[in-house]
């Protein structure tokens, strides 16, 4: 099959994992981020910097947006800066949504 050398300058990116509650029991979630799809050469340079955080690059140069965040009542959460730092303060979950970004942006391999 041909390839199409069209490819989006957004890309979402599905974002999966576990959380312990607040009686240890391990609890799922998914939810996915709108980014910006940099082009390998801005990728490469961008992870070159090793002062940035995975939070920082996350917040400043790819994500624009996202789906199935939920607030404390249970409705979908408006995307902003402010709400994605608070997602970023849960521990790990910055690196979670950084190696998604990083298995999602690119093309992959089928066996």
């Amino acid at each position: 099959m041909a390839f199409k050398l069209v490819v989006s300058d957004t890309v979402v990116v599905p974002v999966r994992g576990t959380i312990l509650d607040d009686a240890g029991a391990s609890q799922s979630f998914h939810y996915s981020l709108v980014c910006t799809r940099l082009p390998a050469d801005d990728l490469r340079e961008s992870l070159a910097d090793s002062s940035d955080t995975m939070a920082n690059f996350l917040r400043q140069r790819v994500v624009t947006g996202w789906t199935g965040v939920l607030g404390g009542d249970d409705r979908p959460l408006e995307f902003s800066d402010a709400a994605l730092s608070t997602l970023f303060r849960v521990p790990g979950m910055a690196a979670v949504a950084f190696r998604a970004y990083l298995d999602n942006v690119g093309a992959k391999g089928k066996n």
